[in-house]
Parts: structure tokens; sequence; C-alpha cells
């Protein structure tokens, strides 16, 4: 079906071809957009999963905030292979939290490095 259409069939047409809605986010997004939204979105959450673990060993002020919310996050990833979690507004925020974490820890390292080498 995926080869037949490649620009998916649309939100929520699932259950036109199938007796039941799909429940992996994965997959939803691949049959929901397509091939370009089926590679996208794995794509996204799962770069944002490594570069998240990248950063657990960062040392940052925010360090025990970040870790809760990437525990959640992870979370949430491993429960995208059941449940659709695409609309959860908090399945957003944490990724969007995440990106901003990510790139506050590089500005942070690299004031800090910026610091330590105008000291010697």
């Amino acid at each position: 079906m995926a080869l037949e259409l490649p620009l998916g069939i649309g939100p929520l047409q699932f259950t036109k071809f199938f007796p039941e809605d799909t429940h992996n986010s994965f997959l939803n997004a691949f049959m929901s957009g397509g091939w370009i939204a089926g590679v996208s979105f794995p794509a996204l959450v799962f770069i944002t999963v490594i570069m998240g673990c990248k950063l657990i060993f960062v040392r940052v002020p925010w360090q025990r905030t970040y870790l809760a919310i990437f525990a959640v996050f992870v979370g949430t990833v491993g429960e995208a292979f059941i449940i659709d979690v695409d609309h959860w507004r908090h399945f957003w925020m944490m990724l969007g939290t995440m990106w901003a974490m990510f790139a506050a820890a590089h500005a942070y390292s690299y004031q800090a490095r910026k610091h330590t080498i105008e000291i010697r």
C-alpha cells in the first residue's frame, strides 16, 4: 500500500482501509504522511534520543531537570511503538524542551571553554 500511495493516505483515513486504527506512531506517520513523514518522524525522534544520550554526561546547571525530561521522553518513545503519541501535546513539549537544552548546553560549554582559554 505504501508503494501504491507514496504520499500516504492522509490523516484519520486508516480505518477506511483496515478495521482498526493504527496504534504505532511510526506506522501512523508512514501511512498518514507517506514516505516523507514516515522517514522524518522516526529520524527526528531517534536523533533526539541519540543527542540526548550525549547530553546526559555534560555538566550544566540544569542537568537534573534535563535528566528528568529525558527519562520521560525515552519512556514515551518506547510507548510510541504501542500507542500513537504524535498527538500528545506533552510529547512535542518534551521534544522541544530537549532541543532547547541541547542548544543551551552547547552555548554553555562554548562559553565555559572560552572563559577557560581567556583565563590562561
